[in-house]
């Protein structure tokens, strides 16, 4: 299988200096985007698309097909663990090999801070999935 990188938050902060690195070398990807915007500017940047968004869990899988490595990070929400979690559960039903989540400090000191209780509900999630 070739190592298809599939990338959900390319295109904010984070994720826009890692697709640059990525359109700079020989490796295999696409972004993941929601909206007609961002297709449209990425495609004009010679960037490789597709459209889903978590949630929208039929998108999503279509999003998998021929991926082998994610890289994840999405916006606070209050059902970011669901979102998350059910990518994970997708990504293994679909064999990916391997998900990069960027979480946040302090998930393993979060008691009584809902959004770093989520990530590190979901870190242990994705620890406990088997995948990489």
């Amino acid at each position: 299988m070739e190592n298809q990188i599939l990338i959900i938050g390319g295109t904010g902060n984070i994720g826009t200096p890692l697709v640059e690195l990525l359109k700079g070398s020989d490796q295999s990807y696409r972004v993941m985007v929601r909206s007609d915007e961002n297709e449209a500017k990425m495609t004009s940047e010679g960037i490789p698309t597709v459209r889903a968004e978590l949630g929208d869990w039929r998108s999503v899988e279509a999003a998998l097909e021929g991926v082998d490595t994610i890289f994840l990070l999405s916006a606070p929400s209050p059902v970011m663990s669901d979102l998350h979690t059910g990518l994970i559960d997708r990504a293994k039903s679909a064999d990916v090999r391997k998900i990069v989540r960027l979480s946040a400090e302090p998930a393993k000191y979060s008691k009584g801070l809902p959004m770093y209780e989520q990530h590190a509900e979901v870190d242990d999630y994705l620890v406990a999935s088997g995948l990489d």
